[in-house]
């Protein structure tokens, strides 16, 4: 080819790299921008970014503004709180001075009053002083004097400074008098490090508002001061709906001690700020509209954008006048490049243009070469259509820049069962393989040849599937331009189907084989092949242990050598199984085999081995060993009849609480028949509202392991019976299989065990009682005994006549006193025997408490019987009745002493210990009459009485 071919050639090239195919125009089309668009994204390039930087120094500059409305609401919180501290101060340190002064110490109140009075001269609010206990000691509100009403402070402001003995602020609270909106300053009087009383400060919110500096408040901003519940006690805000409460949208987010955030109040977007006093609770608050604050900012970004838009616009329109000198020759272009392409001539233009020029130019000598490479070209393709459309194999071609099928030949109907026009591509041709094989590909066929040929299966659409072969190469015209990857595809599922159903075959022939072999000498039971004459022919592994002989020397000996004792009871099964050709099970027999020292329980198998004439050529035989099944079968009827004979309840039950057996004494426990039980679950003895003792009786038995729990079941009538349950499992191996479940009624034992703690409970009772009673004993006669010895012989007695009552008392286990025997037992050491002691009234049982009272009553009066009345003498005597009255509401023993035949008696001019016992022991009245003393005790029949001291 000359230099003038190698111009056109080259020319070529640059024009189809320029110039789009027809097939492919519309696709370019859309992905490509025409110049106008080009020349205006070029104007806008460079507009943005100026724009931008623009906007952003506007925006860092409102931030700037932002941040300094943020930092000046913040010191406007800042110093109404500060403001309040210094208040709070200023009145803590005058009380403080108040609080150590001496006068309060010395009770001189008036003085403390005059001196509060003229402290706190100029300042408004009122001073109360409180004691201790909170009762108000005077108020400067009124004249020193005045009854005043009890104080209404917070309970626990009043408490938290006790305990830490710290002044303090209170929230707002209403004044029992006034009825008006008050706050105090509370200081305790510290003494000994305890609060001796409290002092007062009160004031209404308005007059703190003198003392609150106003804050330098931005445009449009107002300042609130809240107690520590939340409540307004100053504001400069109107924009609160409820001017006694904050609202909770700025309670909720003030949680800290400072910060700055942005709420609505109401429906207003709020920037609130806030600090909270460590001092006093209370908080101070900056609010103001978000809207005062970004109105400025809102008004420059409106002038900015409007600016903006105005600049974008003029510079599109002038690119776009632009660009209109530049697309005219191209579009003249583009229609003669489509002419020529249609075979059809053209004029080409001329412009200013160079690149335009240069392009007419190639275009006019691109277009002659075309025409004759498409003539050669047309009868190459109709060459390989007429050898595509007669192979049965499967002929395609793909564009791989466009994943595009370019021909597919008429065989792919044939082998895909469905129309050429469905594969479009690699990805629908992915989309028909097996999904198997379409994971062994890696999820989808790759435009890319293959270094082998691959094998896989497509599915048609009647759902059947076909294997096909898969031979691909690359097709490229020349270096940098796209390729056309080629494909033969050929259906080889016939010849792929019987080579797998070959190997298939003989593949599992062998594994059967290899496990038939594995189980018949690996089995755990005993197999054998012996011919008709009953000689061994193979034996398996099993059998060679047992015997402890070589398995060849089985091979040709008698079977009944083997096994002596099995002859008779098989040789009848055998020549029955030999003429009936049946198998034979069961035969059972106990025979040695080997060195064993025991004979084992033996079960045999016979089952026929046929030869190809149907008739018996050899048996083989089964064998299991029985003997664990026998004495499991022994043990289980041992069990049962333990089980069935059993005093205690014995059952077994499921893992998850199912009864599986039931004995006679559970029926006569629980009332439930055996059919009425088994079968049934656990959970039907349990009481209607079962607690958390049957919930881990449950749990026990899915654990399944052995344990012991006290609890309640109940029985068929309904009756609950305090019961001891005892599980233990019963496992097969290591599952567990059911749970073995003994019961003990325990009735009996609770019933011990709350009649012990019950006396113990009485013993601890008493005793605390006797001490009582003892040691106000001693005391007392220690006071009224002149001497030691005196006090020892008097102490002693009272003793005995409390140990006399007690062993009564003991005798009847504390449930009373028969009065005869209370009145004699206490009388004995005075000598009051048969006929000088003279009773009458009913037989009467008296409560511990009354027998051990009145016990020493009668002591004592015995005691002066014997030393100054009717007992002191041979010939006196006492007469004691007694009656008992039940009109009230509660008896009444009334016991009446008379002493008779005694020396003159007169009233003591002192009383002693004994005189003071008779006296509290009830409602006593004594007659010092001259034959005597007469003594009438009345006593509450209470069921117990309090110790006499």
């Amino acid at each position: 080819m000359g230099g003038a071919g190698r111009a056109i050639a080259s020319r070529a090239l640059n024009l189809s790299a320029l110039v789009p195919k027809a097939d492919e125009s519309s696709d370019m089309r859309e992905e490509s921008w025409p110049l106008s668009t080009h020349l205006i994204v070029l104007a806008l390039a460079i507009m943005v970014p100026l724009l931008g930087l623009a906007g952003f120094a506007l925006r860092s500059s409102f931030a700037t503004e932002r941040a300094a409305a943020f930092e000046s609401t913040q010191r406007m919180a800042d110093a109404v709180t500060d403001s309040l501290d210094r208040e709070f101060i200023s009145v803590k340190t005058i009380l403080n001075v108040l609080a150590q002064d001496t006068a309060f110490d010395r009770g001189e109140y008036r003085t403390l009053y005059d001196r509060a009075k003229e402290g706190l001269k100029g300042r408004h609010g009122n001073l109360a002083l409180a004691g201790p206990d909170g009762a108000m000691i005077f108020y400067t509100r009124y004249p020193f004097g005045t009854d005043l009403p009890p104080p209404r402070l917070a309970d626990d402001v009043d408490r938290d400074a006790g305990k830490t003995l710290s002044p303090s602020l209170t929230n707002l609270f209403t004044g029992s008098a006034s009825q008006k909106q008050l706050f105090a300053t509370v200081v305790p009087i510290e003494r000994n490090g305890r609060a001796a009383g409290w002092l007062h400060f009160t004031m209404e919110p308005q007059e703190l508002a003198t003392a609150i500096a106003e804050p330098a408040l931005l445009p449009g901003a107002d300042y609130i001061l809240a107690d520590g519940a939340g409540k307004v006690v100053l504001t400069s805000s109107k924009m609160l709906a409820s001017p006694d409460m904050l609202p909770a949208s700025i309670l909720d987010a003030a949680k800290g001690d400072f910060g700055v955030f942005e709420t609505k109040v109401g429906d207003s977007p709020m920037l609130v700020s806030y600090r909270r006093s460590a001092l006093t609770g209370w908080t101070g608050y900056s609010i103001i509209p978000l809207a005062a604050i970004e109105a400025p900012l809102s008004r420059l970004w409106h002038d900015f954008l409007i600016t903006s838009i105005i600049a974008l616009g003029l510079s599109i329109i002038a690119a776009f006048l632009f660009s209109r000198t530049m697309t005219r020759p191209m579009h003249e272009l583009m229609r003669a490049a489509t002419a020529f392409g249609l075979g059809e001539s053209a004029p080409l233009p001329h412009s200013t243009l160079r690149e335009a020029n240069l392009l007419a130019e190639t275009l006019s000598e691109a277009s002659t070469t075309l025409r004759t490479r498409t003539d050669e070209l047309r009868q190459s393709e109709r060459r390989f259509r007429l050898f595509a459309e007669r192979t049965p194999d499967a002929i395609w071609f793909l564009n791989v820049e466009r994943d595009q099928m370019d021909y597919v030949s008429p065989a792919f109907e044939t082998i895909w069962g469905r129309p050429t026009a469905e594969l479009t591509g690699m990805a629908a041709w992915s989309e028909t393989i097996y999904p198997d094989d379409l994971a062994a590909l890696g999820g989808k066929l790759e435009l890319k040849p293959s270094d082998k040929q691959i094998e896989y299966r497509i599915v048609r659409p009647d759902g059947s599937t076909r294997w096909v072969r898969d031979t691909r190469f690359l097709l490229q015209a020349s270096e940098g331009q796209p390729g056309v990857l080629a494909g033969i595809v050929r259906d080889f599922t016939a010849r792929k189907e019987a080579v797998d159903a070959l190997t298939a075959a003989r593949v599992e022939a062998e594994n059967r084989m290899a496990e038939l072999e594995h189980l018949y000498e690996n089995a755990p039971i005993g197999l054998a092949v012996i011919g008709t004459d009953y000689r061994i022919q193979r034996v398996n592994d099993f059998v060679v242990k047992l015997s402890g002989k070589p398995p060849e020397s089985h091979v040709g000996q008698p079977i009944f050598d083997l096994l002596p004792n099995m002859q008779e009871a098989a040789e009848g099964p055998f020549e029955e199984l030999q003429k009936t050709g049946r198998a034979i099970r069961g035969i059972e027999f106990q025979a040695r085999i080997g060195s064993e020292q025991e004979a084992r329980f033996w079960s045999a198998h016979l089952y026929p081995i046929h030869g190809a004439d149907g008739t018996v050529k050899c048996i083989g035989i089964i064998l299991e060993d029985i003997s664990a099944e026998k004495l499991h079968q022994r043990e289980l009827a041992r069990l049962a009849a333990i089980v069935y004979a059993a005093n205690d309840a014995m059952f077994s039950a499921s893992p998850d609480g199912v009864i599986l057996n039931w004995n006679p004494a559970a029926e006569t426990l629980f009332q439930y028949s055996d059919a009425d039980a088994v079968g049934k679950p656990l959970s039907m003895l349990f009481p209607p509202r079962a607690d958390g003792e049957h919930d881990a009786l449950m749990r026990e038995l899915k654990k399944g392991e052995s344990s012991r729990i006290d609890t309640e079941l109940r029985r068929k009538d309904g009756k609950l019976v305090p019961i001891s349950i005892s599980l233990a499992p019963i496992k097969r191996g290591e599952e567990t299989i059911a749970v073995s479940i003994t019961i003990e009624d325990i009735t009996e034992r609770k019933r011990s065990e709350a009649r012990q703690l019950l006396m113990n409970r009485e013993l601890a009772h008493r005793v605390k009682n006797s001490l009582a009673v003892i040691q106000a004993m001693a005391r007392h006669t220690l006071r009224s005994s002149p001497s030691p010895e005196a006090f020892t012989k008097a102490f002693e007695g009272r003793l005995q006549a409390l140990s006399t009552s007690h062993n009564l008392l003991t005798a009847s286990q504390w449930e009373g006193a028969e009065l005869r025997d209370l009145i004699r037992e206490q009388l004995a050491p005075s000598g009051a025997g048969t006929g000088r002691l003279k009773l009458s009234g009913q037989r009467l049982t008296l409560p511990p408490g009354i027998a051990t009272s009145l016990g020493l009553v009668l002591h004592e009066l015995a005691t002066n019987a014997v030393k100054y009345g009717s007992l002191s003498v041979p010939r006196g005597r006492v007469e004691i009745a007694w009656t008992v009255d039940s009109s009230g509401k509660e008896r009444r023993l009334k016991l009446d002493w008379r002493e008779v035949g005694g020396p003159p008696v007169t009233e003591p001019a002192e009383k002693g210990f004994g005189s003071t016992l008779i006296a509290h022991s009830g409602r006593v009245t004594q007659h010092f009459d001259p034959e005597g003393l007469h003594c009438t005790v009345e006593m509450a029949f209470a069921e117990d009485a309090p110790p006499l001291f």
